[in-house]
């Protein structure tokens, strides 16, 4: 035989395999279909949100005069032009509690009085029991979130006149904006989001360390020392649930996205970037490849109820899964992974917190008298990577608190 003829028989039969398989794939839609909506009633049941408006529906909505959130989006425009106050304020929130020289409060002075608009904005903020973004949540992974620089800015702020009031014997006040930062927090937990609570996370450590600050410069006043273990008590916890609430129906919504034109320039995908013709990673898909990828975030969802130790392999393999299944919509996959960077630990910022809470634990015991404890007790601290009790040391000027392998 030829060795063109065999070209030609081995090209037409590997042509006629692909045909068969794309014409397996059609047929297989609408069961992929019908599945689906038993997976989306079964997603609905169990609480999990499958779509923009059944996640928005989770987040109650909060009236007008009590709602934070027209205020803390005025607060950009309040910020002042020059950048460098933004870093000299780092710089003095570290450096103010230890050196409260005339030359630094001076300094002090000059950034609060730079501040002052988005202070008064901020305390107006915090005076207010709600906070409602009422965002656009149909944009899924584009979703924007423009507030958060400028309210992490707002509890710095709130930080350095919380210092610079400590250091004028006001000791009330001082506590008072320290508070002030912690309703921040509050604020921002009330949206199911994983990046508008690891920025309340932020929020609180920020006011937590500056009162750990003030503890430890001013350990004659009981007060302060009061706010920190009511601070410590009140520590917000990560609820993976909740936080992940939003990933399911923001993939399907991407997927979504990908398939038009429309869709794909609402996030930012310009059609000369995209592969043309069939794509072969499609084959290695499921046959259901949408009712796989719900039935997936499903097991994800029910993970976050598993014990700590069991939540990392449940996620795991269920991820695996959904990738798995999302390459039946190749634009969709390729996006969605250069986005998401694939799965992680999901667990990490559970073991983040607790490190977080036994450093400042630690320190609230060592700070307990008028002077810092040469030794306390840590055999109950026991690290959440490790499992090794918290190591203290205080030699006489610096306090250092170190967490096995964080």
């Amino acid at each position: 035989m030829k060795r063109s003829t065999v070209t030609w028989i081995v090209t037409g039969s590997l042509a006629a395999a692909i045909g068969v398989v794309f014409l397996l794939k059609r047929s297989g839609a609408t069961e992929d279909e019908r599945l689906a909506q038993v997976q989306l009633k079964l997603a609905h049941a169990e609480g999990l949100p499958t779509t923009a408006a059944e996640f928005t529906a989770t987040i109650p909505a909060a009236p007008p005069l009590e709602n934070a959130a027209p205020l803390y989006r005025k607060l950009h425009a309040a910020m002042p032009s020059d950048k460098k106050s933004d870093t000299a304020m780092s710089r003095l929130l570290t450096s103010l509690p230890f050196d409260p020289s005339p030359q630094a409060k001076t300094r002090a002075e000059e950034i609060l009085g730079k501040y002052k608009p988005v202070l008064d904005l901020t305390d107006q903020a915090a005076a207010l029991p709600r906070c409602w973004f009422d965002r656009n949540w149909s944009d899924g992974l584009a979703v924007l979130f423009p507030e958060f620089p400028d309210i992490i800015t707002a509890s710095k702020a709130l930080a350095l006149r919380a210092t610079f009031e400590s250091n004028e014997g006001r000791t009330a006040a001082s506590i008072a904006d320290i508070q002030r930062i912690f309703t921040l927090t509050r604020h921002l937990d009330e949206e199911p989001n994983e990046i508008t609570r690891m920025v309340g996370d932020r929020l609180f450590s920020t006011g937590i360390r500056q009162l750990t600050y003030c503890t430890f410069t001013h350990p004659g006043i009981d007060a302060y020392r009061q706010a920190l273990r009511r601070a410590i008590a009140n520590m917000p916890r990560p609820n993976l649930k909740d936080e992940h609430r939003m990933d399911l129906y923001s993939m399907l919504e991407f997927i979504d996205l990908c398939a038009t034109p429309e869709g794909r320039a609402k996030i930012g995908l310009r059609e000369e970037d995209l592969p043309s013709g069939p794509s072969i990673i499609g084959f290695f898909a499921p046959s259901h490849p949408r009712a796989s990828i719900i039935e997936a975030g499903r097991r994800i969802w029910a993970a976050y109820d598993l014990p700590a130790d069991q939540v990392q392999a449940q996620v795991d393999a269920a991820t695996m899964d959904q990738l798995q299944a999302l390459l039946a919509y190749p634009i969709a996959a390729k996006v969605y992974t250069s986005l998401t960077g694939g799965t992680g630990d999901v667990t990490q910022r559970l073991k983040d917190n607790e490190a977080r809470r036994q450093e400042y634990e630690a320190a609230l015991r060592a700070l307990a008298g008028r002077d810092p404890a040469k030794t306390i007790r840590t055999k109950d601290l026991l690290s959440p990577f490790d499992k090794s009790p918290l190591t203290y040391l205080f030699d006489g000027k610096q306090i250092t608190i170190s967490v096995g392998g964080y």
